[in-house]
């Protein structure tokens, strides 16, 4: 039976008109697939996803696909819409076009005289579901605002340029090949302006041709994290539902083609991408709850974004190894904080999974990101994707993961690369100075915990080791025996055949060389964690909001189409060319959620607040710097800072920004900028840049040469904390 979509979703009724083209005799191009595609679509959006009306049209004419749209168009249009069919001959070859609508047994008077579909699935003996759908030449429906659409169209696709919307072409059964102003050819953009008519409050396009991704409006995707799965909370739910959703899923990228073609035909009888959608629509996309790892249960809720990492993920792949083709899911003009949703047909629509509310602070701050933060954890995909496929690697046993201080290496480790490593069934992560006892150093090369580390690792269970900041080592006054315990583990990991990950700040590479690690240092090994580009910052800014049901806005005036493009900027301009990016970036937007939730701002994160309220980048600093300063222990130290400070300091072009001060020079020994007078000061001196680089007002790295140095994350330390500036004047 047909799942209450309307009823569950809110909509007065939910439409489907589906268009599958596999005869191309003026092309020279037949389909294998695309009409019997179109069949198995429209069969799932009737029986299972209980759509109201359902028009099935297959190798159908320009005229034929006019016929619809024209109708769709006028906005006096009857309350009865047929689609008359229509032989096409060539030569001594005909077919004939099909156009019926899909209607239930329930739904039909008198069936005599009516041909029939049946959709068949089979999941088991006890599981099998069977209907039989009926083929009706007419249909009485009225579309309305407040309803829910899909057009989908499986063909032909071709490239093209239309200015201010989407490019590119849809071909109907009566295609010929022109090279140029083919007005046989239907422009993707006569689909769009049509549903426009309509402005109903949920609308899919679903495009499997070649060319698909033509179908998008590029400047709506700014602002706007990846799609990912979030958590489904009741309140997302609700704003899902309540929003406008305008997307489009398509099969392939602008400049690929789908995979149609009589090689696949011959051991499938659908394309990758309708295979995977027809289990979409089944339920399969209904992916488990986050946190629920393992489990086969979803939330019984599919949104668009869901269906489309499920379609993404096997069509990659089914197609990677021949012709690789990557689906997308794009927003249209109309869309705003919606999303389109189907429902899971085998759970009861009035049981759903809601995930439970956190209600807390997405955002980090200083701290490192844990295993349990994956979810929140945004803006370095593309790193963790190369560092997963270095351990993949046969012979990648040992991975050193180097990079500058604050550039997230643990983060990296513990909250990207753990919870993609799924093959594995156990994380074991231990800090150098973890491994000695807590009393004193033992006269024996082995401790409890270098012992409980060696069992997991024998435990013949498939085990990943992290041995986190590693350069903790090389300052700890039992660096000799932490190395030969280290030494330990790595004899396990190799003799069981596991995986060991180092992090490590990349101003003691050279340390690490010449230590008993140092044969293990080698290109394979070694993976220097890069700079964040600007978009993943923007996913690191907007990802963390996304995922808690935060939005920015740049206006205090609540406006679906106010996407906080301005305030995303401003945030990316302060942060982007700072040293330490990540850790500032963290911590002003931890401070700027805390704000907007101190003064109720009804979930989003506003302009004015984060200029005012916060005062930005610069604001965030000089609280933290302030609160470092007021909690040293006595003067001596708070002088030792301000020393530090205005040696970072300096004048360029009549203002004053930061400098690199330089702590050790391989050809000049002994030489430190940060070297005062007296030893005493030295030791408060060395003491607070210890605090200040573990509060991230400062960060560490070492230039091209090999010279070591340290200097402020950001300019705002020294122009814009009111006592820096008064002690420069």
């Amino acid at each position: 039976m047909p799942i209450s979509r309307n009823q569950t979703l809110g909509f007065r009724k939910s439409h489907a008109f589906v268009i599958g083209i596999n005869e191309y005799r003026g092309l020279d191009a037949n389909l294998k697939t695309a009409a019997g595609d179109s069949r198995e679509i429209a069969k799932r959006l009737k029986a299972l996803q209980g759509f109201d009306n359902v028009l099935l049209m297959n190798d159908v004419s320009q005229a034929q696909v006019a016929t619809l749209l024209d109708w769709i168009k006028d906005p006096q249009r009857s309350a009865s819409l047929s689609i008359q069919e229509k032989t096409f001959t060539f030569g001594s070859f005909s077919y004939r076009s099909q156009a019926h609508w899909l209607k239930t047994a329930g739904e039909v008077a008198d069936t005599a005289g009516l041909n029939s579909l049946e959709l068949v699935i089979d999941e088991g003996q006890a599981d099998e579901l069977r209907e039989t759908l009926f083929l009706a030449p007419d249909n009485q429906l009225d579309i309305q605002p407040g309803d829910s659409i899909v057009f989908y169209y499986a063909g032909h696709g071709f490239p093209g340029e239309i200015k201010d919307g989407p490019a590119g072409y849809l071909a109907a059964t009566d295609a010929t090949n022109k090279l140029l102003d083919n007005d046989s050819l239907l422009p993707m953009d006569e689909v769009y302006k049509a549903l426009s008519t309509l402005d109903c409050k949920h609308t899919l396009l679903i495009l499997d041709c070649c060319f698909a991704g033509k179908f998008r409006f590029s400047s709506l995707s700014r602002g706007r994290p990846k799609p990912f799965l979030m958590p489904m909370y009741e309140r997302r739910y609700e704003r899902f539902k309540s929003s406008n959703a305008w997307q489009v899923l398509v099969s392939a990228g602008p400049e690929q083609t789908a995979n149609d073609s009589a090689k696949w035909a011959a051991i499938r009888d659908h394309s990758p991408f309708a295979t995977t959608l027809m289990e979409a629509l089944e339920g399969k996309a209904d992916v488990p709850l986050a946190g629920n790892r393992g489990k086969a249960q979803g939330d019984g809720i599919i949104t668009a974004t869901e269906l489309f990492l499920y379609v993404w993920d096997r069509v990659e792949k089914i197609t990677g190894e021949v012709k690789p083709q990557h689906p997308g899911l794009f927003p249209m003009a109309q869309h705003r904080e919606g999303e389109f949703i189907f429902i899971n047909p085998k759970i009861d629509s009035k049981r759903f999974k809601f995930a439970e509310d956190p209600d807390k602070n997405p955002y980090k701050g200083l701290a490192p990101y844990e295993t349990a933060d994956a979810p929140v954890f945004f803006g370095r995909e593309r790193v963790v994707q190369e560092v997963v496929a270095r351990l993949r690697q046969e012979d990648a046993d040992i991975l050193f993961i180097t990079g500058p201080s604050g550039s997230g290496k643990s983060s990296l480790a513990k909250a990207g690369v753990f919870p993609v490593l799924k093959e594995y069934e156990v994380f074991l992560s231990v800090r150098p100075s973890e491994l000695l006892p807590a009393n004193s150093a033992p006269s024996a090369p082995h401790t409890d915990k270098l012992e409980s580390l060696q069992g997991e690792l024998a435990s013949g269970k498939r085990c990943a080791l992290l041995i986190d900041q590693y350069e903790e080592l090389f300052s700890h006054p039992d660096k000799e025996q932490l190395q030969e315990l280290v030494m330990h583990l790595i004899t396990a990991v190799q003799e069981n055949q596991q995986r060991a990950i180092f992090t490590m700040r990349s101003d003691f590479e050279w340390q690490l060389k010449s230590s008993p690690l140092g044969e293990y240092w080698e290109k394979k090994r070694i993976y220097r964690v890069p700079p964040m580009d600007l978009d993943e910052l923007r996913q690191a800014i907007t990802g963390p909001a996304w995922w808690a049901m935060y939005d920015f806005r740049d206006k205090e005036e609540t406006d679906e189409g106010d996407t906080g493009e301005e305030l995303i900027n401003e945030i990316l301009e302060e942060v982007a060319n700072a040293p330490g990016a990540l850790p500032l970036l963290s911590f002003t937007m931890k401070a700027f959620y805390e704000i907007a939730k101190d003064k109720s701002r009804k979930q989003r994160l506003i302009l004015e607040d984060y200029r005012h309220a916060l005062q930005g980048v610069s604001g965030a600093l000089s609280q933290r710097a302030g609160g470092l300063y007021d909690g040293l222990p006595n003067e001596a130290h708070r002088r030792a800072m301000k020393n530090i400070l205005l040696r970072m300091a300096t004048l360029d072009d009549g203002g004053y920004s930061r400098r690199r001060i330089f702590l050790s020079y391989p050809d000049l020994p002994g030489l430190n900028e940060l070297d005062f007078p007296g030893d005493q000061d030295d030791r408060f001196a060395e003491e607070v840049l210890r605090q200040m680089e573990a509060a991230h007002l400062v960060a560490q790295g070492q230039d091209n040469k090999g010279h070591r140095y340290v200097e402020p994350v950001h300019d705002a330390l020294i122009n814009f904390w009111p006592k820096c500036r008064q002690w420069i004047d």
